[in-house]
């Protein structure tokens, strides 16, 4: 029997060809009322029912750098706190000045002086994905629907309220958000390993930057860190194996994180001990190094991170594409993830994490996911870097690349941010999900399964988490 809805369908295609047809295709659709009201109500149930799942799933957030809450309670937090750098370069680039930049953030001027600066470039950004994840936040967290200057006190009181608010991380991030666990990659201060995450809501990776770029100072301490003498590359490798071990069995972390693309191009060329070597003494010297040196020597030191994280089974998180800010100095071709192609080939026990979604090298990346087992793609970030390409190309992975290999949220902003950033992020997964089945692609059920994967089960199976007792952990 043919299905209401496809001989729906059919109608129009034959209207669109010949106006002789349409006259009778029109007739027809007259005949037919109750059909395609049916239809039609049959669509907004299934979009019901796949916004109501994507809604329920308790999220697995793959990338933050949150603060620790005790440092959070002992700032001074208020409506300018939730104007974080990703927004303040969207003010930047339309037009706000690095001295009203200055000004809008100085606390020691009065609310309203900075307020005025603020509002001059705030109507100029708040379409942007940075600005729809802002008010996504006030709106859910503080009950207000605008940012104005009629709302402004208000927004800004909410704030210094929940500072003072020692729950806080767990109302907006459990209660109000519905993120599981987050995995965190914390930065200064936070990376200490005795800085405390409870294992309730978070687990860390840990970045092994001070190892890759070698230098004098960074070879002592080190030394001083791992209570061990460094004379040679050798030591220094001996170094590297102790400090895995005790990230791993200590510190508890899950995976390890390269922010590397912020300085160099993502290219790290297979360098030989008997070339690193020399180059090593000449840093224990205090010999200087030529660029090209420099980077020979940090491209060995590259994949001897990766062989640790791959003998521990360890999820390699890379950051690649937009760099965070205005103005950086690093050409943003240096970080497409394409460069990074003679890891993928080289190391293929190791899972290879693309962070970001490559952003704006998505194509690129939907060929290197769907080609090498060991690459995934990660949109953390991604959903309010641009919301429409988030939108064009989860579709487009999700046709290309087998759904396990998707991670659909991390929401690498602040706590206020993670609750706006989700909330955007189950938008678009659900317009997605929602159009694929009415395209026919997959069903109501694969739709919601997917759903499940990409925001949960595929982080859990990729990093092997484990939930004991309500605490994360992943075994040893």
């Amino acid at each position: 029997m043919l299905n209401l809805c496809t001989f729906k369908t059919i109608l129009k295609v034959i209207k669109s060809l010949n106006m002789k047809f349409a006259t009778i295709s029109c007739t027809l659709l007259g005949l037919f009322p109750v059909v395609f009201t049916s239809c039609n109500q049959a669509d907004r149930i299934t979009a019901e029912k796949i916004k109501k799942a994507v809604d329920e799933i308790w999220v697995v957030d793959t990338h933050e750098h949150f603060p620790a809450e005790s440092s959070r309670l002992e700032a001074n937090a208020d409506f300018f706190t939730l104007v974080i750098g990703y927004l303040q370069a969207d003010l930047i680039s339309s037009g706000m000045s690095d001295d009203e930049l200055e000004f809008m953030l100085d606390n020691k001027k009065t609310d309203e002086e900075r307020w005025k600066i603020f509002a001059k470039y705030w109507d100029l950004s708040k379409h942007t994905g940075y600005g729809q994840c802002l008010k996504e936040t006030v709106k859910g967290l503080f009950g207000i629907d605008e940012i104005t200057e009629k709302t402004f006190p208000s927004i800004n009181e909410r704030m210094k309220e929940t500072n003072r608010q020692k729950d806080w991380y767990q109302y907006v991030l459990k209660e109000k958000s519905h993120i599981d666990v987050s995995i965190v990659d914390p930065l200064g201060t936070y990376s200490h390993p005795d800085t405390v995450y409870p294992s309730e809501m978070f687990v860390k990776v840990r970045r092994f930057n001070n190892f890759i770029n070698v230098t004098k100072s960074g070879i002592a301490a080190i030394g001083v860190q791992n209570n061990q003498i460094i004379l040679s590359l050798n030591d220094y490798l001996v170094a590297l194996d102790t400090a895995f071990e005790k990230a791993v069995t200590q510190e508890k972390i899950v995976g390890i994180k390269s922010g590397l693309a912020y300085g160099r191009k993502i290219y790290f060329e297979d360098v030989s001990a008997e070339e690193a070597a020399p180059l090593f003494s000449k840093v224990q010297l205090a010999k200087p190094l030529n660029g090209n040196e420099y980077k020979k020597l940090s491209d060995f030191m590259m994949h001897k991170v990766i062989q640790r994280a791959e003998k521990y089974s360890l999820p390699i998180q890379i950051h690649t594409g937009l760099l965070s800010g205005n103005f950086r100095g690093n050409p943003i071709e240096n970080t497409n993830a394409i460069h990074l192609s003679n890891l993928f080939l080289k190391y293929r026990k190791a899972k290879f994490v693309i962070f970001h979604g490559s952003y704006p090298y998505m194509a690129e990346l939907t060929y290197l996911a769907k080609h090498y087992p060991n690459v995934y793609i990660d949109m953390c970030w991604m959903h309010i870097v641009s919301p429409s390409a988030s939108t064009r190309y989860l579709e487009e992975w999700l046709l290309t690349v087998p759904s396990n290999k998707i991670l659909a949220f991390g929401g690498d902003a602040s706590i206020e941010w993670a609750y706006g950033h989700v909330v955007l992020a189950r938008k678009i997964i659900t317009e997605v999900l929602v159009k694929m089945v009415g395209d026919g692609r997959f069903s109501e059920t694969e739709a919601i399964v997917i759903a499940d994967r990409i925001l949960r089960k595929n982080a859990i199976d990729l990093f092997k988490l484990k939930k004991v007792d309500d605490q994360w952990h992943r075994p040893l």
